[in-house]
């Protein structure tokens, strides 16, 4: 039953962060910000002491080794799959979390209250 409800759980998140992927380009905003100052640190090598570096270096990591992966290009990709991961990696520590605090059906529900939350699917989706 635990195993199905992770699976299913982990199923939805793909069917909701994974598709933005792919059919919107980076225009402005936080995200294009956020892209200008990957490309430098990318380009200078620094990957632990940078200037551009204003926040936790987790996204800049994830980011920097997807487009590394990929080849090089930093585009939509590489800049919205290290939000989506995260995500639905928060779904499912929310029911691992309500598993134990309640019951699993208690985690499968409060996985899906927050798979459904606006705000948090679109933090999730990468865009701002």
């Amino acid at each position: 039953m635990k195993r199905s409800l992770v699976l299913l759980l982990m199923i939805l998140s793909t069917a909701v962060f994974l598709p933005s992927l792919f059919y919107l380009d980076v225009i402005s905003g936080h995200e294009a910000r956020e892209g200008v100052r990957l490309r430098e640190m990318l380009g200078t090598g620094q990957w632990f002491v940078s200037s551009v570096l204003r926040k936790p270096p987790l996204y800049y990591w994830m980011s920097g080794t997807i487009a590394q992966l990929r080849g090089g290009p930093l585009d939509a990709i590489s800049l919205r799959l290290p939000s989506a991961l995260l995500a639905g990696l928060g779904v499912v520590v929310v029911f691992w979390l309500g598993r134990y605090a309640a019951t699993p059906r208690g985690g499968a529900w409060g996985g899906v209250i927050l798979l459904t939350s606006l705000l948090y699917v679109q933090q999730g989706r990468g865009r701002s």
